[in-house]
């Protein structure tokens, strides 16, 4: 799971896995290019569990309900 997606909430500062989305994916891949600093998110979605699929122990991970909307050069401290 090294290159598993996560989501940092900025209210609380916790991360967790993202649920497998290609949408999501490729909307992230296009709103941060070359750069590997993390991009702002704006989304609705809801928590579930899902079991990890290299342990097999489930874990919160954020599901999306909506398409969300990256924004380039922002992250949690802007």
């Amino acid at each position: 799971m090294a290159d598993a997606a996560t989501f940092t909430d900025c209210a609380t500062g916790k991360r967790v896995a993202v649920a497998n989305n290609a949408q999501l994916e490729r909307d992230y891949a296009a709103a941060r290019g070359t750069d590997t600093r993390p991009v702002l998110l704006v989304v609705e979605g809801h928590f579930t569990l899902e079991a990890n699929p290299d342990t097999g122990e489930m874990m919160k991970t954020l599901m999306t309900d909506q398409a969300g909307k990256f924004i380039p050069g922002k992250d949690c401290s802007h």
